[in-house]
């Protein structure tokens, strides 16, 4: 029997490396992709703030293994390191229960006459961005986000491309709000509401006597729970008693929501809509 040729031993060579790296190929094709396991900050802001209205239960939003995949690493860790994105409602313990889209510097300009170009503020009604403004096309304030300054501000927010209504939404969570329960009676949250138990009328400056009203009034932001929820949405320490400055961002968002029908599909910057 004749010994097998240079060329076939040279051939049968050949290919059991290739078999070799075959087979390192396959070990390693179950080794996650490194990348494909960092979740997006943008994709889960905006699924937030599009899927569940802005505001969704850590449960829930945890156990989307489209958003954090497996091998994604501690997803508690990961919400806590993006606190300029997400405003985290905590128990007692630090267990995340509730998850809100967020903008730490969103903040409104209450200059009526303010030219600055690089005011860092938006130039947008409160009461418009609470959902409702008794003097709708009367206001003297903007009810729109179409002036230069306001556009540039929000791109380099990066909210740019959102549509009327959720930058209304994001706004709104991103500024501490009326608990309206409170208003009706009975906050069932109590101690742990992420909102204000503060008279709603006093805000709008219809009322004035606390103690006919039976509700708090500027008292109510000195309390420690009403510290906690100021500093969570990142504004400063109310000194020397002073609450006005306070007084003036808190929302009253009561769900009367009066919307043109074209800011419910178009991003911001193509909406050609009359600003007050």
């Amino acid at each position: 029997m004749e010994p097998p040729s240079l060329s076939a031993s040279q051939d049968e060579a050949a290919h059991e490396e290739r078999q070799r790296k075959l087979s390192f190929s396959s070990s390693c094709s179950s080794v996650p992709d490194p990348q494909k396991c960092i979740p997006s900050e943008k994709v889960i802001f905006d699924c937030i703030l599009k899927e569940y209205n802005g505001v969704v239960s850590f449960a829930v939003i945890s156990s989307r293994q489209d958003l954090f995949p497996n091998g994604c690493g501690d997803i508690t860790a990961w919400f806590k390191a993006r606190k300029d994105s997400f405003l985290l409602s905590e128990s007692k313990e630090g267990k995340i229960l509730e998850v809100s889209a967020f903008c730490r510097r969103v903040q409104l300009c209450f200059n009526q006459a303010c030219q600055r170009k690089d005011c860092p503020f938006l130039h947008v009604c409160r009461d418009y961005i609470a959902g409702f403004c008794r003097f709708g096309d009367g206001c003297q304030r903007n009810h729109c986000f179409q002036f230069n300054k306001d556009r540039k501000f929000l791109s380099k927010l990066r909210l740019n491309g959102l549509t009327e209504e959720n930058l209304r939404k994001v706004i709104q969570l991103s500024i501490p709000q009326v608990c309206l329960d409170y208003n009706e009676g009975y906050c069932a949250r109590g101690q742990s509401c992420t909102q204000i138990h503060i008279c709603k009328d006093m805000i709008r400056k219809k009322c004035e006597d606390e103690e006919y009203c039976g509700l708090q009034h500027q008292s109510a932001l000195l309390t420690a729970q009403a510290t906690a929820i100021l500093q969570n949405y990142g504004l400063p320490r109310i000194r020397d008693g002073n609450v006005n400055p306070v007084l003036r961002v808190l929302l009253v968002c009561e769900n009367k929501l009066v919307v043109l029908k074209i800011t419910e599909s178009a991003p911001f910057q193509q909406q050609h809509i009359r600003c007050s």
